[in-house]
C-alpha cells in the first residue's frame, strides 16, 4: 500500500525544480521589464528630441512673422549699457521742445527678484514756456522707451516762464 506515496527523494527533487522554475520566472519577468523600460526611455528621448526640434522650428517661424512687434517690445526697455543713448534721447526731446532741463536725480528702484525688468526713477528740472513744457512732457510720454510719468510740479516764476520738475520711471531690461 505504500506504493502510491512518492519517495522522499522524488519529492525533494520536484520541490527544487518547482523553486528553480519560480526563480527563473521572476528573473525573466525582471529582465523583460528592464528591456521594456530601456525601449520606452529610448523612444521618449527620440520623441522629445523631435518635439524640441519642432518647437524650435515653430518658435523661429513665429519670431520671423513678428519681427516688428518684437523690435517694438525690445525698444520698450532700456537695455543694459544703453543708458547713455536714453539720456541723449531725453536731451533731444528737451531740445526739440525748447525747454531748458537738468537731470536732478537718477535712482534704481526696487523690483521683484523674479522680474525681468528694473525700474529707473528719474527727476528732471525743466524751465520754459507753458507750451514748451507741455510739448516736452507729451514727447516724453510718447518715447519708444517704457516711460511712466509719476509726478509733475510746475510753477510760474515770472510771466510766461514756468519751472519745476518731472519725475518719471523708465523700464530697463535686466
Amino acid at each position: 500500500m505504500n506504493h502510491w506515496l512518492p519517495k522522499k527523494k522524488l519529492l525533494n527533487v520536484s520541490l527544487l525544480v518547482w523553486f528553480l522554475a519560480l526563480v527563473g520566472y521572476g528573473v525573466g519577468v525582471y529582465l523583460v521589464n528592464s528591456k521594456i523600460d530601456q525601449i520606452e526611455r529610448a523612444f521618449s528621448e527620440t520623441e522629445s528630441a523631435v518635439a524640441q526640434e519642432e518647437r524650435a522650428r515653430v518658435l523661429s517661424a513665429i519670431a520671423d512673422q513678428n519681427k516688428t512687434e518684437i523690435k517694438i517690445l525690445r525698444n520698450f526697455f532700456v537695455m543694459v549699457g544703453d543708458e547713455v543713448g536714453f539720456i541723449e534721447k531725453i536731451e533731444e526731446v528737451a531740445r526739440v521742445s525748447g525747454v531748458d532741463f537738468e537731470i536732478d536725480s537718477i535712482a534704481q528702484a526696487k523690483v521683484d527678484p523674479g522680474s525681468v525688468k528694473e525700474d529707473i526713477n528719474l527727476k528732471i528740472n525743466i524751465e520754459g514756456s507753458w507750451r514748451e513744457a507741455m510739448i516736452f512732457i507729451s514727447k516724453l510720454e510718447k518715447m519708444s522707451f517704457g516711460v511712466s510719468i509719476r509726478n509733475i510740479d510746475l510753477d510760474s516764476r515770472s510771466k510766461g516762464l514756468w519751472s519745476g520738475f518731472v519725475e518719471f520711471v523708465v523700464f530697463r531690461a535686466k
